[in-house]
C-alpha cells in the first residue's frame, strides 16, 4: 500500500471516529451526514426509529450543491421555497397521516428569510427522519425536546432580544392547540403547571374534550385532581341553569351529507364537536364539546317530556348514560334524522308537541340533486296553522333559497368504501 493511500485511510478512520464521538455526545445528522443539531443518543438516528414530532428550519433561498433529479435541479441552481409551497406539501401529507403543524415566516432580515415549522404527530403516529427529509429536502430537521417551547420560538416569545412576531402570523391546522402551546409556561415546576391547568379548567378555557392539550406527565401525576377540577367546573356551570342552546334539525334520506354538514359547520366556526354514541346510551361519548351531533336520531328512544327537558334553555338535567351523569354543556345541538321531523310524537298532546317544535331554531331539509355526491339543502322555520289540528297543524316555511353541498370537497369519495383483499 502506498504511503499516500495509507495516510488517506488513517484520515478517514479519524474522521469516522470523530463523527461517532460527536454523535455519542450530542447527536443529530442530516441525510448527507452533516451535523445539524445532535440528538441525545446514537439510537435516535436509526432509520427504523420514528419521530413523534419535528422542528424544521427551511431557508427561502437555497443554493443547490448536488443534483436533485426529483425536483429537476442541478448543482449551482438557486431553489426558491415560498410559504405556500410548504403549506401545500403539508396539506397533501395530511391526507395520509394525521398531525398538527405550526408554520411561520421569519423575514426581519430580507437577506435571510426563512421558515420555522413544528410538526406534532397525533396519538399513535410518527414518521422516520428520512420520510420527513423527503417531504422537506432542504430543511434542517430535529426533534422537539419540548413542543411548547418550539411553538413559542416561532414568535420568539422567550427571546426578547430577538424580533417579536405576532401569533396571528402562524399558519396552523390546530388553532386550539396553538393557543394552548403559547399559554404554556416554560420552566414551571410540575405543581405550578398543574395550578395553571386547574385555573384554565375552572375558567372554562379547558374542557374535558381538551385533555390532549394537557402535558401527559402533568395529567398522569395530577389525574385525580384534574378530574376533580372538571367536576367542580361542571357544578359551577350548573348553578346558573340558564344556557344558550341552539337546536338544529337536519332531515333527509341517507347518504346526502347531513352528518358531514354538521362536522364542517363546527370546524368552520372553530368549535369542538362529537358524534353521539351508538346504542341506548347515546350521550355516553359526550365530553363537554361545543357541538353535539345526535347522529341517525330516532325520537322513539326518548320520551317527549325528556326531549323537552333536553332542549330547554332554562334547565340542565342529567342525561341517560351508563356509568355517570352527563350534562349537555354544548351551545349547539344537531339532530340528524332520516324521518320527517314534523311527524315526531304524533300521538302526543298537541301542547307538548308545540313545546318540542318551539325548541327548534331551524330545520335543514336535505334533498338529492341530479349530480352525484351533491345535495341541496333548504333552511326552514316551523310554522303553525291554527285552523288545523293534529299532525297537519305544523308545517315548514323556507327562509332562503336552497344551497348546495358538494361532498367531494370534504370527504374522499374514492375511499368511501375500502376494498378487501381476501387472499390468505
Amino acid at each position: 500500500m502506498k504511503k499516500e493511500e495509507r495516510k488517506e485511510m488513517i484520515m478517514e478512520f479519524k474522521e469516522e471516529n470523530a463523527m461517532k464521538e460527536a454523535l455519542n455526545k450530542n447527536p443529530s445528522v442530516s441525510e448527507d451526514d452533516n451535523i445539524i443539531r445532535p440528538p441525545k443518543k446514537l439510537s435516535d438516528l436509526t432509520p427504523e426509529k420514528g419521530m413523534r414530532n419535528a422542528n424544521i428550519r427551511i431557508s427561502r433561498v437555497n443554493k443547490i450543491k448536488t443534483d436533485n433529479e426529483k425536483l429537476g435541479l442541478k448543482a449551482g441552481d438557486t431553489y426558491i421555497i415560498e410559504k405556500s409551497d410548504i403549506i401545500a406539501a403539508l396539506e397533501k401529507w395530511l391526507k395520509d397521516k394525521p398531525f398538527d403543524y405550526f408554520l411561520i415566516e421569519h423575514n426581519e432580515s430580507p437577506d435571510n428569510t426563512h421558515y420555522h415549522l413544528v410538526i406534532v404527530f397525533r396519538k399513535g403516529n410518527s414518521a422516520q427522519f428520512k420520510t420527513i427529509k423527503n417531504k422537506f429536502p432542504y430543511g434542517d430537521i430535529e426533534r422537539c425536546g419540548n413542543v411548547a417551547a418550539c411553538v413559542q420560538y416561532l414568535i420568539h416569545k422567550n427571546h426578547p432580544e430577538k424580533h417579536q412576531y405576532d401569533a396571528k402570523d402562524i399558519e396552523t391546522n390546530s388553532p386550539g392547540k396553538l393557543e394552548n402551546y403559547l399559554l404554556y409556561q416554560i420552566g414551571l415546576s410540575p405543581k405550578a403547571q398543574f395550578n395553571k391547568v386547574k385555573e384554565q379548567i375552572l375558567s372554562g378555557q379547558l374542557k374535558a374534550c381538551d385533555i390532549d392539550k394537557i402535558e401527559p406527565d402533568i395529567y398522569i401525576k395530577f389525574s385525580r385532581q384534574i378530574k376533580a377540577a372538571f367536576e367542580l367546573r361542571k357544578k359551577i356551570v350548573l348553578k346558573s341553569p340558564k344556557r344558550e342552546l341552539t337546536v338544529v334539525v337536519i332531515q333527509g334520506k341517507s347518504r346526502l351529507g347531513k352528518s358531514t354538514y354538521a362536522k364542517v359547520w363546527a370546524e368552520k366556526h372553530n368549535k369542538t364537536y362529537r358524534y353521539s354514541a351508538a346504542g341506548k346510551n347515546i350521550f355516553e361519548s359526550y365530553q363537554d364539546e361545543d357541538v353535539y351531533i345526535l347522529d341517525d336520531w330516532d325520537h322513539t328512544g326518548l320520551k317527549i317530556a325528556d326531549f323537552i327537558k333536553l332542549t330547554d334553555p332554562n334547565i340542565n338535567v342529567p342525561l341517560p348514560a351508563r356509568y355517570h351523569d352527563v350534562y349537555l354543556l354544548a351551545d349547539t345541538l344537531f339532530i340528524i334524522t332520516n324521518t320527517d321531523f314534523l311527524g315526531w310524537y304524533e300521538d302526543e298532546d298537541e301542547k307538548l308537541r308545540e313545546a318540542v317544535f318551539k325548541r327548534i331554531s331551524c330545520v335543514l331539509t336535505f334533498e338529492p340533486t341530479e349530480k352525484e355526491f351533491v345535495s341541496a339543502y333548504t333552511k326552514n322555520t316551523i310554522a303553525t296553522d291554527e285552523s288545523k289540528t293534529g299532525i297537519n297543524r305544523f308545517y315548514l316555511v323556507p327562509t332562503a333559497e336552497p344551497k348546495l353541498l358538494d361532498l367531494s370537497q370534504y370527504i374522499d369519495i374514492s375511499n368511501a368504501v375500502r376494498t378487501f383483499d381476501d387472499d390468505i
